[in-house]
């Protein structure tokens, strides 16, 4: 079952409410005011001023296959990597990218989500 959040409780999101309890799964029902229609019939509600949430910030990722490790220090966990590309939400072209960061035990041929950003190197070139 998965709980969903439903931000704005008005008729149609009741109507969905109902559908989505149909389906199993488990409904929040948030508005700025008690009692809004979906809160009526959600198995949860919440009511809290719509103008105090805030705009998510996107994280920049890298989801990508290891390929091998350029250089790892065992005292302090610092790696520097070679990682296939699978997925990425950055405007990055190429096809593979060299990580760097503290890492404790990364495995070649598994694939990671990297979260970071992108830095050029002034004698390595572009790395994350």
């Amino acid at each position: 079952m998965k709980k969903i959040l439903l931000l704005g409780s008005g008729e149609l999101g009741k109507e969905f409410t109902i559908a989505m309890q149909r389906l199993g799964q488990h409904v929040v029902a948030c508005d700025a005011y008690a009692g809004a229609p979906a809160m009526q019939v959600a198995d949860e509600c919440e009511v809290f001023s719509m103008d105090q949430l805030q705009p998510m910030e996107i994280e920049e990722y890298i989801k990508g296959e290891l390929l091998y490790t350029i250089f790892h220090n065992d005292v302090e966990h610092f790696s520097i990597a070679k990682v296939k590309i699978l997925d990425t939400n950055l405007n990055y072209d190429e096809k593979e990218i060299v990580i760097k960061g503290y890492f404790s035990q990364l495995q070649e041929g598994t694939v990671y989500r990297f979260i970071g950003q992108l830095e050029k190197h002034p004698k390595y070139g572009q790395q994350y």
